[in-house]
């Protein structure tokens, strides 16, 4: 099955910052097919069951628990019973809620958890507890049908307190790093230099170098900070900017190839249909497709 590009609506999402709905689904049927976006969803089951495809995983979702996929990860979702079934909907892209004025002590929590918390996750009602995950949500839920003054800034601050419930959950469960603001500064670094040469062949030597690191003492210390080797994270990286170059230019994809450090077009392509099951030719077709919709 095709996985599909979700069109943009700028109505709907307040201007990228997010969306927020309750989606019901009566009986046994699909929820919503494959698809990909460039925002994070979270879904809340409010009633029923459903499962949950996202990446390569399968999840079952009941009532109280709450699930959130990065942008970008393909998923879908299925009824499990043949009664009532619905779950609250909320997109957001992180991008919205930050700005350059952002404090250095939220930084340090919010960096990691963008940039290395990739896989979807799902917690039960139990984890979730007595957090009142489920009162903010609603809150956003009421802000957005109501649009009362100043809403966007309660809008924005809810999905803040949920961020940041997700960043301690994440946390917990996968025994982050905890970074001072010495480490923080040396992976900002470290990510700094690597996004400015994407097109060059990129070795970890010259990044550690550029920290001041001993090469096993910065490998050790990249692949603890990121939960990832240094040629994954440096391809995730190069993909990423493929896809801003496909959304946002006219380059062919031997333009684009040679820009983001692909050392082809058909790596790149190879690369890119492994990560979102689909060729960059058909992503940016799908995407210019739905916006001139």
């Amino acid at each position: 099955m095709q996985i599909r590009l979700e069109e943009k609506n700028p109505v709907r999402d307040m201007g990228g910052l997010c969306e927020c709905f309750v989606q019901r689904n009566p009986g046994l049927c699909f929820a919503t097919y494959p698809h990909i976006h460039p925002a994070f969803e979270l879904l809340y089951c409010l009633e029923g069951a459903y499962e949950l495809k996202a990446e390569n995983s399968i999840y079952r979702l009941e009532q109280g628990d709450v699930a959130l996929i990065h942008p970008m990860e393909p998923h879908e979702a299925r009824t499990l019973t043949p009664d009532e079934n619905s779950y609250l909907v909320l997109k957001f892209t992180p991008e919205a809620l930050l700005s350059s004025s952002q404090p250095h002590y939220e930084m340090k929590y919010i960096f990691p958890y963008l940039h290395f918390g990739r896989r979807s996750c799902v917690y039960t009602r139990q984890e979730t507890g007595d957090s009142g995950l489920e009162d903010l949500l609603m809150k956003i839920l009421q802000e957005r049908q109501q649009e009362g003054y100043g809403y966007e800034m309660a809008v924005r601050a809810y999905i803040s307190q949920v961020l940041l419930w997700f960043i301690r959950a994440w946390h917990i469960r996968n025994d982050a790093m905890n970074m001072d603001e010495a480490t923080l500064s040396r992976l900002q670094k470290s990510i700094a230099y690597i996004s400015a040469h994407l097109e060059e062949e990129m070795s970890i030597q010259a990044v550690a170098d550029h920290v001041g690191m001993g090469l096993s003492t910065f490998s050790r210390f990249f692949v603890r900070a990121t939960g990832s080797s240094f040629p994954a994270f440096v391809r995730g990286q190069r993909l990423n900017a493929a896809m801003r170059l496909l959304l946002e230019s006219e380059k062919s994809i031997t333009e684009i190839a040679m820009e983001t450090g692909f050392s082809s077009a058909s790596y790149l392509i190879l690369c890119f249909r492994r990560q979102y099951h689909l060729t960059p030719a058909q992503f940016r077709h799908h995407y210019i497709s739905a916006a001139r919709m």
